[in-house]
């Protein structure tokens, strides 16, 4: 069973207290194992208090914010990701880029590295969905597109509070664990969510005055990152599964940040 949050921490969360967002950034399960499940309680606990704290900061930053401080925040949020990875590719010298996967470098000497990197970007993700809801016209194509962000902002989460199983070395069976398929679902979650959301970006976009510059741009984002993640699944097990993974990510990514730039600069009075 989950563990119930001890009070001190409850409290922080309820209360809104500055403490939770060290907690929800900077806290890594040092103590989790790929080998057996003995730690989920532990993980899930975390992870819940992660989640429900960060859904309180939404509530709170779109009460507060303008719609331009929601753009420089999620750009800011997904650019901390961007730094982390790269700076990860320098720090952990004992992971293979051109084997293992970007995720595994939360289980390496500076994991609490890459889990902040993942908790953060979902933190922006949120604040891109919370400023698009507000600077377009309210419809059901409009709601798709929020739904889809929302779920790509969980996927983050789930990214960074569940470690990946490792990549096997050539020859060897994988070994998959319930940590790591939640992973899997979660970066399933973060990858449609910010595909799909592309698509749709289009439409909404081009019946936007203040958007209409960025539809032709979703399109073809959402085409660059279907091509490149098929391209990250024709690697056969054991090749260089993380070279095509390394090409996927930055063109998601990069669409993000765009997304954040665009906002940041929309001609807005709220």
């Amino acid at each position: 069973m989950w563990q119930v949050p001890s009070g001190p921490r409850l409290f922080a969360l309820v209360t809104g207290n500055p403490a939770i967002i060290p907690l929800l950034v900077t806290d890594s399960f040092i103590n989790s194992s790929h080998a057996t499940c003995t730690n989920t309680p532990r993980s899930a606990e975390v992870f819940s208090i992660r989640f429900v704290g960060s859904c309180f900061c939404c509530a709170v930053l779109e009460a507060t914010l303008t719609t331009k401080m929601l753009g420089t925040l999620g750009f800011i949020g997904v650019g901390y990701f961007v730094v982390a990875v790269v700076a990860l590719h320098f720090l952990d010298t004992d992971l293979d880029p051109v084997r293992q996967f970007i995720s595994e470098y939360s289980v390496g000497d500076y994991g609490w590295l890459m889990k902040s990197a993942f908790f953060v970007a979902g933190l922006g993700t949120f604040a891109l969905t919370l400023g698009l809801r507000r600077s377009v016209e309210p419809g059901k194509r409009v709601r798709t597109t929020t739904i889809l962000m929302t779920l790509a902002g969980v996927g983050f989460f789930f990214a960074g509070g569940f470690d990946s199983d490792p990549t096997p070395e050539k020859g060897e069976e994988a070994v998959f664990t319930l940590i790591g398929n939640i992973h899997f679902v979660g970066s399933l979650l973060l990858f449609i969510g910010v595909i799909a959301g592309a698509f749709f970006f289009r439409g909404v976009f081009a019946r936007n005055a203040r958007w209409n510059g960025l539809s032709r741009t979703a399109r073809w984002y959402g085409v660059a990152m279907v091509v490149t993640l098929i391209g990250s699944f024709t690697i056969p097990e054991g090749g260089p599964v993380g070279v095509p993974q390394r090409i996927f990510v930055p063109v998601m990514i990069s669409w993000l940040l765009v997304l954040g730039w665009y906002m940041r600069n929309l001609d807005a009075t709220d």
